[in-house]
């Protein structure tokens, strides 16, 4: 089982990955949330889950990998990475504020 945020908004929006209508935010939240209880009880049939997250914060991050009994995987890449990924996707010069934030909220 996979749950990411990013392809939840894809999946009931029928918009482009990355692009999340404000509208659909407590939809997809509340999909969010019944999914990670899903993981959480191990309800289903399945295997293995991955929880996909940015999850900045540190305190955050522990919380939710302690509650779903999970292990934390960080995919290394720097700032200058992120930018990089905002030029060649063709995304918009706000992806350059959700980066430095991101990065502000890790660091910290």
């Amino acid at each position: 089982m996979v749950l990411d945020i990013d392809r939840l908004y894809e999946c009931i929006s029928g918009q482009a990955l990355y692009d999340k209508p404000n509208n659909l935010r407590f939809n997809v939240f509340a999909l969010r949330d019944k999914i990670l209880d899903m993981i959480r009880t191990r309800y289903g049939e399945f295997n293995d889950a991955y929880v996909i997250g940015s999850y900045p914060n540190k305190q955050e991050r522990e919380r939710l990998a302690g509650e779903l009994g999970a292990d934390l995987i960080f995919v290394e890449s720097t700032k200058e990475e992120c930018y990089q990924r905002v030029v060649a996707s063709g995304k918009s010069n706000d992806w350059y504020q959700y980066i430095d934030k991101w990065w502000r909220e890790y660091v910290e």
